[in-house]
């Protein structure tokens, strides 16, 4: 049978307790910290989408309400009824708007009549034009007050440089003109700054790299970027992101996870990472807002999410490594120390076996292990003693034998000797009969002769 030295033995069990924590650590308590980190995370950006798309209602809501407002201004009523392009009442509708635009940050305000001719404008670009075939217009005219969707304008606008640009991202607030509160004499068109828009995005700070953003029917984003200088950079975009930047993943070309699933409709998140616009792995939250045809998209880095986390795990793997290995190192010596003594009482317990029963073991352990060597010590000294006793009787009992043995080599020698005396005794008689035989003889042919 293999035998399997304790002091590898106890080196693994040594071992197995030393890493433990280090396991327990990693698969334990690393993925609950991550995941309860997770489920915050993504409540924080939970939050953060839910107040802007507030925000965003709320300011679209005061843009309607300023459109309304002019609408039922009475110099603006007045100026539709009298259908004239040049008189005092026009001008003061005008100023009046001009002072409006400035106030509120507007970047024009039109006031079209039922035909669809824009009578009254602040924008130079749009003075005279019929925009009788837009749905809109028509939508206006019907009675109903709405926010059109972002998209290029078709005339030139104002940029944010001060400089006139054709496409520029738009937005228009429209509602109806009514005469007496009735018929519907014109319509008032509010020109929406979209920066205001994308400044609104970018108010709630997500950390050093989260941000929130809207996206069209078509997946292209409508605000500002956070980032658009880098993007600019890599050559994704030239001026702008809004209406620029279409929202994929640039490795696939396909629309980021967030983008698709807020175009479905939904609302969701994810917490365990995707690759974003910029190539970058995010978590993010999404959420589509049916009134306005957008969605609202809010994303952060995931190595800023889960940054400290990371360094608390890369930390703790650390510490708790170089703790292992000094385990490890106080796990063998350890284990040898307690191997030690039991390798001795194995050896001791051989020799024993084997009738080497003259080394003592020597342990000062202070413990059990330090009794049995005593027994084992005393078995030994039991066995010499009887070893010895049993020379003893050998010796003594081969003197007998070689006592016995001369003894009887005594008595042969004797037997020996008194055959040799017989011997003797009996052979002179026959010599003397020989003779007389002999004499015999002699006389016989002595007679013979005579």
């Amino acid at each position: 049978m293999k035998v399997r030295p304790i002091k590898g033995k106890l080196g693994i069990i040594f071992l197995f307790l030393a890493i433990l924590p280090l396991l327990v650590m990693r698969l334990v308590v690393y993925p609950i910290t991550q995941n309860t980190l997770r489920e915050e995370l993504l409540n924080d950006l939970g939050r953060v989408g839910d107040r802007q798309i507030m925000l965003l209602n709320t300011w679209l809501k005061e843009r309607e309400k300023d459109a309304i407002v002019i609408a039922g201004d009475p110099g603006v009523i007045r100026s539709m009824e009298l259908m004239q392009d040049v008189d005092s009442e026009f001008n003061e509708t005008l100023a009046h708007l001009k002072f409006i635009q400035e106030q509120y940050s507007y970047k024009g305000i039109s006031i079209i009549d039922k035909n669809g001719r824009v009578r009254i404008t602040t924008e130079l670009s749009m003075a005279g034009k019929d925009v009788s075939k837009f749905d809109y217009f028509k939508r206006a005219k019907s009675g109903e007050t709405f926010v059109t969707r972002i998209r290029p304008s078709e005339v030139e606008v104002e940029n944010h440089l001060g400089q006139m640009e054709m496409g520029l991202p738009t937005m228009f607030v429209f509602t109806p003109i009514k005469s007496g509160g009735k018929d519907n004499i014109g319509v008032v068109i509010l020109r929406v700054d979209v920066e205001r828009i994308s400044d609104m995005m970018q108010s709630i700070k997500i950390g050093d790299s989260g941000e929130t953003y809207l996206i069209n029917k078509e997946g292209y984003m409508v605000t500002e970027s956070r980032f658009t200088d880098s993007l600019k950079e890599a050559g994704l975009i030239t001026k702008r992101t809004s209406l620029e930047l279409k929202v994929i993943n640039q490795n696939t070309n396909e629309l980021t996870i967030a983008a698709t699933r807020c175009l479905d409709g939904g609302r969701g998140s994810n917490g365990f990472g995707y690759q974003d616009y910029r190539g970058v792995k995010v978590i993010g939250y999404w959420r589509w807002i049916p009134e306005h045809n957008m969605g609202l998209i809010a994303e952060l880095d995931i190595e800023e999410g889960f940054g400290t986390l990371y360094k608390l795990r890369n930390t703790t793997m650390t510490v708790f490594a170089f703790m292992a290995l000094g385990m490890i190192i106080i796990a063998f010596a350890v284990g040898k120390k307690l191997a030690t003594p039991i390798t001795q009482l194995s050896d001791a317990a051989k020799r024993i076996v084997k009738g080497k029963i003259y080394h003592d073991v020597h342990l000062e352990t202070n413990d059990e292990l330090m009794v049995l060597a005593m027994s084992l010590n005393k078995i030994a000294t039991i066995v010499k003693a009887k070893r010895k006793a049993k020379s003893k009787e050998i010796e003594a009992n081969k003197e007998d034998d070689e006592t016995a043995n001369e003894d009887k080599e005594e008595v042969i020698n004797g037997n020996e000797n008194a055959v040799d005396s017989g011997v003797e005794e009996q052979s002179e008689p026959d010599n003397v009969d020989g003779n007389d035989g002999e004499s015999e003889d002699d006389d016989k042919d002595e007679n013979k002769k005579e």
